[in-house]
């Protein structure tokens, strides 16, 4: 067991896996390590234990920010500036190979209801009949439309739209030739599309790991916007599908899982 752990945590390290990837292994390790301080660490080895023991706590409270909520923000980022001469922090080192002051974990937790109240500003500026019309568009990041999903329904905002992986298959095969809150670092070609274009809003927030990500409203199109996005969608989708029929099926089993959501849901409220 110890060696296949020792096998398993070196393969992650080797093709730079993420931290919590290794995480299933630690009940067994825990329970493993029980076992031998119960059964062979005691008599003149029980200082041994005591050690190890005292050792990992040490290791453990120096961590604990880095995997707890246990500082604010500001206080953790002064943490680790004082600490990271002497004391390794995990998760450091982001999903992109770059070292951070600052753990991304906590990076990848903040600034979502930031953006949401900046797309709830673009969406309310607009008339009533271009709310009924338009679309909110999350570029490249399936976090973009979660974030909307999940705090906009504060606002009252409509769900948002991602070709980003999977979350593809939740996007609609068409949208109204309409308004469109786009979310990104910059506008890449949409000017093509659209006559009037302007910039919402940014999110500035320091610990952000989207830092500077804004949020544009696209109004007057220049051409069909509705068909260019169905295009795009069926595009988008069909790069996860082997033909047109597979598009199809999977396009009927999003919508009847949809429906099935809805009616678990209702039944829910009613109990």
């Amino acid at each position: 067991m110890g060696l296949a752990s020792v096998t398993i945590f070196l393969l992650f390290l080797l093709g730079k896996g993420k931290g919590y990837y290794a995480l299933g292994a630690i009940p067994f390790l825990l329970a493993y390590g029980g076992y031998v301080f119960e059964k062979y660490l005691t008599g003149r080895y029980k200082i041994v234990g005591y050690y190890l023991f005292s050792v990992s706590l040490l290791m453990s409270v120096a961590a604990m920010p880095s995997g707890l909520p246990v500082m604010l923000y500001e206080n953790y980022s002064r943490y680790i500036e004082k600490t990271c001469r002497f004391i390794v922090h995990p998760l450091l080192e982001w999903d992109n190979g770059t070292q951070h002051s600052f753990s991304q974990a906590w990076a990848d937790m903040t600034g979502w209801k930031e953006l949401a109240g900046i797309v709830a500003k673009a969406y309310y500026s607009l008339s009533e009949e271009q709310k009924k019309n338009c679309t909110i568009f999350g570029e490249r990041n399936y976090g973009y439309a979660g974030a909307v999903y999940f705090y906009g329904k504060e606002y009252d905002l409509p769900e948002a739209i991602t070709f980003h992986e999977s979350y593809v298959f939740w996007a609609p095969d068409t949208i109204p030739n309409g308004p469109i809150i786009y979310i990104y670092r910059d506008i890449n070609d949409l000017e093509k599309y659209f006559g009037n274009i302007s910039l919402v809003g940014s999110v500035d927030n320091r610990f952000f790991r989207e830092m500077g990500l804004k949020v544009f409203l696209c109004r007057e199109p220049l051409s069909d916007v509705s068909a260019v996005y169905k295009e795009l969608a069926r595009k988008e989708k069909s790069r996860y599908l082997a033909s047109i029929d597979d598009y199809d099926l999977m396009r009927n089993f999003v919508t009847v899982f949809q429906d099935y959501l809805e009616r678990i849901s209702f039944f829910i409220k009613e109990i």
